[in-house]
């Protein structure tokens, strides 16, 4: 019996793995997927200058540990910017296998400010970057409601053809320009994707 027990434990182990390694999606700040960033592991979750406070939210009506992330920024200096970064002493990840997929997030907001979505690939200092800033074409909205934004990675090899798929340094960037008030933009289940979205 202990031997059929220990048997499908390790059957278990097997499936799961496989499946994290083959899985569609690759989650930056997300609860749903077996392959994704571990918290203070793989990642550092950096605000650019104090341009804002971070601070993460469990969903009252959730019966799992299923958070959103709340940026409150000032206009104090007129943006507002962070990222969720590599480890400083890895090379990156190498996430080409999403080059025909999606970087997709949940963001919700009444009046606040969203101007540009970005990726990182090679050294934190030095690296290729690339924003994608006409967000409203990909279903941002100032509405009080979850939107979720898909955007296609090849649209940010578009903007830099010499980003690195392979390398990936900065996994989600944002930044909020021009800013007038204090205000609140929330985030949730960032994530790469394989899967073709559908609109």
């Amino acid at each position: 019996m202990v031997k059929k027990i220990v048997l499908l434990l390790l059957l278990f182990c097997s499936y799961f793995i496989l499946y994290a390694q083959e899985s569609p999606q690759f989650g930056v700040f997300s609860f749903y997927y077996p392959n994704k960033l571990r918290p203070d592991k793989d990642y550092k979750l950096f605000v650019w200058e104090n341009t804002c406070q971070l601070s993460e939210y469990q969903f009252p009506d959730s019966l799992v540990n299923d958070r959103y992330l709340r940026c409150k920024y000032s206009p104090v200096k007129n943006w507002y910017g962070f990222g969720y970064c590599a480890q400083p002493e890895s090379p990156g990840t190498d996430l080409s296998k999403y080059i025909n997929g999606y970087l997709c997030f949940s963001v919700r907001t009444t009046t606040g400010i969203l101007t540009k979505v970005g990726i990182k690939s090679g050294e934190s200092i030095f690296g290729e970057e690339a924003w994608i800033s006409d967000l409203y074409n990909y279903g941002f909205l100032q509405n009080g409601l979850w939107n979720e934004i898909c955007i296609p990675i090849s649209n940010f090899l578009n903007v830099n053809k010499r980003l690195d798929l392979t390398s990936i340094s900065q996994y989600f960037m944002v930044a909020g320009e021009g800013l007038s008030q204090i205000n609140i933009v929330d985030f949730y289940n960032i994530y790469w994707t394989t899967e073709k979205i559908k609109k």
